[in-house]
């Protein structure tokens, strides 16, 4: 069964819920009681905090990442800072968090953005290495350039294809080129 990627709904929080006390059991956190009503205020309250994309296969969330836009004052370029990434541990090796991330990549350039800076987990170190430049757990990456540009025009291919299509990490150092109008 395939996997619809999309931004998070506020019916989607007893899922999101759910999802997010099954990660916290890797975090200190982990016996901390989490409220739909806190996730409602911090995520589709009157000041949401950040956007939450989900993964979704037959009709269960089975991952996540959250992001907010920053902009960054040295290259006067608006990037998005995702965090929080996590795809169940039964779904892991099917795509999942590369389909996340294309669209993530899409919706960060559908509000502007043109760059991605993460720490990666032990959910996407991998992912993160193939595409970006740093190295291991806990290690800060940098997309952007042709290979930002690349990975958010995936946003909606099948898995597969996502992964056989990802840009080489030189491609962060060139520009996309604009098309002439």
């Amino acid at each position: 069964m395939g996997t619809k990627v999309r931004v998070a709904q506020e019916s989607d929080l007893t899922g999101l819920k759910t999802l997010l006390d099954e990660f916290a059991q890797s975090h200190p956190s982990k016996d901390r009681e989490r409220s739909i009503e806190s996730y409602r205020k911090a995520y589709f309250g009157d000041n949401p905090t950040a956007e939450v994309i989900v993964a979704e296969r037959n009709g269960e969330i089975v991952g996540t990442i959250q992001w907010h836009m920053m902009y960054d004052m040295f290259w006067c370029k608006y990037h998005a800072h995702p965090e929080w990434f996590y795809v169940r541990e039964q779904n892991r090796g099917s795509g999942i968090c590369f389909s996340l991330f294309a669209f993530l990549c899409d919706r960060v350039r559908e509000c502007g953005g043109v760059a991605v800076y993460a720490f990666a987990n032990e959910n996407t170190a991998r992912l993160m290495e193939r595409i970006s430049y740093g190295s291991g757990e806990n290690s800060f990456y940098h997309l952007s350039c042709e290979a930002f540009h690349r990975i958010a025009d995936l946003s909606g291919k099948p898995a597969k294809e996502i992964v056989a299509n990802l840009p080489a990490k030189e491609l962060n150092k060139v520009e996309r080129e604009l098309e002439d109008s």
